[in-house]
């Protein structure tokens, strides 16, 4: 489910819809502060916005299955496979 901000039309939707977020004044007011560097992401056609939502969920499961797997944090640090009750 894309979250307004994602599907704004505009920037100035996307700030509206960022504001009456769930996110507390810290950090809507931090965001205002650097909002020139997270607008150009709007001039993108809503199919690339799309790729790029889809691109960031997929990044997000790996992240979650690497740190389920055999795996420590780092991504290279193996650990021994749980064995089976004989």
């Amino acid at each position: 489910m894309k979250r307004p901000i994602h599907a704004a039309a505009s920037r100035l939707q996307a700030l509206q819809s960022f504001v009456e977020g769930p996110w507390g004044k810290t950090i809507v007011r931090s965001w205002q502060r650097a909002w020139e560097h997270v607008t150009p992401f709007f001039l993108f056609a809503p199919a690339i916005r799309r790729v790029v939502y889809a691109a960031d969920a997929i990044e997000s499961r790996n992240m979650q299955l690497r740190l389920a797997g055999p795996y420590g944090p780092d991504g290279f640090t193996q650990y021994p496979a749980p064995q089976s009750p004989a």
